[in-house]
């Protein structure tokens, strides 16, 4: 839907009233969203969203999770002055 844009400050949807309003109109349960954040939404939107890379370098969000799971413990281990 246009006019929507996620605000890195606050992690949240910004948008016009008037464009809640329409949306809220013809679709009521997302309402919640408009003070709900979406803390990792940057994560989410590189796992889920529509670009997918379909050749060398394609990974799946399982394959990519690994890849964080895996980075994420090799930072805990360099920090902790390991190998």
């Amino acid at each position: 839907m246009s006019g929507f844009a996620l605000s890195p400050l606050t992690n949240m949807w910004d948008v016009e009233p008037e464009v809640w309003k329409t949306l809220i109109e013809a679709r009521p349960k997302v309402k919640k969203w408009m003070n709900t954040p979406i803390p990792h939404y940057d994560k989410l939107s590189r796992m889920f969203g529509k670009d997918r890379a379909t050749s060398l370098g394609a990974t799946t969000a399982k394959e990519k999770v690994r890849q964080w799971v895996a980075k994420s413990e090799n930072d805990k281990d360099d920090s902790k002055g390991g190998s």
